[in-house]
């Protein structure tokens, strides 16, 4: 039996201000957040790097009153996401930043540095 190893990122979204930002937070589900995620890997690595992602990246949390996100990738291309976040410059045609606090083994420890 194969295990997968994970690793889980601690997001923050930075969002411009304004009307349309508001907007987008109301808005914004998991599944949108994955669609820019999978988007900015496959824009800065190609198809292969898409490829190796794909099979186990998810949105495990995600609050856009704190605008907080959880994602899980294969720990063995981690770096390769986290780079990929750097490339997001928007979502749902607004400006943003997203910003990776904490990079851990498990979820439960990148839970911990959400709650206060």
């Amino acid at each position: 039996m194969v295990r997968f190893k994970n690793r889980y990122l601690l997001l923050e979204l930075s969002l411009a201000s304004g009307a349309e930002a508001g907007h987008v937070l109301q808005t914004l589900t998991p599944k949108r957040l994955l669609a820019a995620v999978k988007d900015a890997v496959e824009g800065l690595h190609g198809d292969y790097g898409l490829a190796c992602v794909l099979h186990s990246i998810s949105v495990k949390y995600l609050n856009v009153l704190t605008q907080v996100a959880l994602l899980r990738c294969p720990r063995a291309h981690h770096r390769a996401v986290w780079a990929a976040m750097a490339t997001i410059t928007n979502i749902q045609k607004v400006p943003c930043a997203i910003r990776v606090h904490h990079v851990g083994g498990m979820g439960w420890f990148c839970n911990h540095d959400v709650t206060p």
